[in-house]
């Protein structure tokens, strides 16, 4: 079976966008960036690096990893890249941000909010 660059299609670009989701993500992680966070306590959102009371940024970083997956699976649908090649790019991508979530989620020691606070 020969590695031949594959006919742009709904495949290329899927296997295109996975591998830029996980990057983005990995990255986001790893990388201080702005994103947008969601305040529960205060019901609002703000953008920014860092949080300035209790946040979640799953939103901002669902919605940064989307973003560039589309971009990524536009550029993979016109790139000469094989099958194959995608695939390993979505499989080191996927077992690297699974290995920093477990990484994360293992060390996370949750802090209880002060009383009078909910």
């Amino acid at each position: 079976m020969s590695a031949t660059a594959p006919q742009p299609g709904f495949s290329t670009r899927a296997l295109g966008a996975a591998p830029g989701f996980y990057a983005a993500w990995f990255l986001s992680s790893v990388v201080p960036t702005p994103l947008l966070w969601y305040l529960p306590l205060a019901r609002r959102f703000e953008f920014a690096t860092v949080a300035t009371e209790l946040g979640m940024d799953f939103y901002g970083r669902l919605l940064l990893s989307l973003a560039v997956a589309v971009l990524a699976g536009v550029l993979a649908g016109r790139s000469r890249l094989s099958l194959r090649t995608l695939t390993v790019w979505l499989v080191s991508t996927g077992l690297l941000c699974l290995a920093l979530e477990l990484v994360v989620l293992w060390h996370r020691v949750p802090v209880p909010l002060p009383e009078g606070t909910r």
